[in-house]
């Protein structure tokens, strides 16, 4: 958990800087540095789109209206950067959503707090998928799920209904919280 002094946020070029987090996000690429809590270690990372962003009106999508939220994502990015004394590199998916608080409950801005598990695959054909499903946070019934299918930054398809049915569970050893 991070402590200390509250989070700066900026709006042209978009830049967090919180507790020595520090990311900004430029018209051509994502620069992102922290450590590592435990040992201190330097991580320095520039992130560049492959592809288009894609903005995501996720409520209407699937037949939600009025819940106000959205997410855009960077699905396909390139990262560099050092890692301590290390240079690395690969592939990388970026995303942030906002909205209205309505779309974290089950009634509007009432009821039941909402939970989500959020999916996201790059196809090899260059598609790019995100599933996300929505449960009630207290009793993990499922209130609402979607699926897109994203194509050079733009949205294809988009559909409800999906079933996501895991195969195994992981637990924290750390938090004994069991994902």
């Amino acid at each position: 958990t991070k402590t200390g002094s509250p989070p700066r946020v900026g709006g042209s070029p978009f830049a967090v800087n919180w507790c020595g987090m520090e990311m900004e996000q430029r018209s051509d690429a994502m620069d992102l540095s922290f450590e590592e809590p435990e040992s201190g270690r330097p991580w320095r990372l520039r992130l560049e789109p492959s592809c288009d962003r894609a903005v995501f009106d996720v409520a209407r999508g699937v037949g939600k209206r009025g819940h106000g939220m959205e997410l855009i994502t960077y699905p396909r990015l390139t990262l560099r950067g050092r890692v301590g004394d290390a240079a690395v590199e690969g592939a990388a998916w970026f995303d942030h959503q906002w909205g209205e608080r309505g779309w974290f409950f089950s009634d509007g801005d009432s009821g039941r707090v909402l939970g989500w598990e959020w999916l996201g695959v790059n196809l090899d054909d260059g598609r790019d998928v995100m599933i996300g499903v929505h449960r009630d946070a207290e009793t993990g019934e499922v209130t609402d799920s979607h699926a897109s299918v994203c194509e050079d930054g733009t949205i294809a398809r988009c559909t409800g209904g999906i079933d996501m049915v895991p195969i195994r569970r992981w637990q924290s050893p750390g938090t004994g919280i069991r994902h």
